[in-house]
């Protein structure tokens, strides 16, 4: 709906009992249990350099490898705080650029996906944006949701379906498994996120 002055206001909604800023994010929630990650929404604030910073969600498993992966005991191991996650609408980074705090939060440690719009298979174009805190708050681009190919279960944020990243293997085993936008529970993850109809 657009107020007085024409701009669009989001849709507050309610799923799993938490009432999220906007439909959107209340998309992604969806989405997060669908793929089988925990979520928290909003769950903690940061006091940056710049003030004070929330970010939409947290995933404490995402990014964090099993202590069987070959890098759980890497000495630049960014994966043992999670991921943090910034939802913004599709046409956010056109029309409002970047928030300077997502990569003052990256130089402080922590690990962010900016993602523009719906849960899709994959982001091209820009659409999400993954601040790396091992390169002290550095970014890179087209990121998404994977299921590692090798145990199967493990949930990792990854550059163009690089899915052998997610539990760190890429280092360890050359092989080529099925590329993830193959797997039909990503298929089955956006059906019920994309399907899901809110009260």
């Amino acid at each position: 709906m657009a107020n007085m002055g024409g701009e669009i206001q989001a849709v507050p909604s309610v799923y799993g009992g938490v009432e999220f800023r906007s439909r959107l994010e209340a998309r992604w929630a969806v989405f997060f249990d669908a793929i089988g990650v925990e979520w928290y929404y909003e769950f903690e604030g940061y006091k940056l350099r710049s003030g004070w910073y929330l970010p939409d969600f947290y995933l404490p498993s995402v990014n964090n490898p099993d202590k069987h992966s070959p890098v759980y005991d890497h000495p630049q191991a960014f994966y043992t705080r999670g991921l943090h996650v910034e939802i913004k609408h599709p046409n956010y980074f056109k029309e409002s650029g970047w928030d300077d705090r997502w990569f003052e939060f990256g130089q402080a440690g922590y690990s962010l996906g900016v993602i523009c719009g719906m849960p899709k298979k994959a982001f091209r174009g820009g659409d999400s944006i993954y601040i790396d805190c091992k390169r002290g708050g550095g970014e890179d681009y087209d990121y998404e949701f994977q299921f590692c190919p090798y145990c199967r279960n493990k949930v990792g944020f990854h550059h163009r379906g690089q899915d052998k990243r997610v539990c760190g293997w890429h280092d360890k085993n050359d092989s080529v498994p099925p590329h993830p936008n193959e797997d039909i529970r990503i298929t089955n993850v956006l059906s019920k996120a994309l399907s899901h109809r809110f009260s």
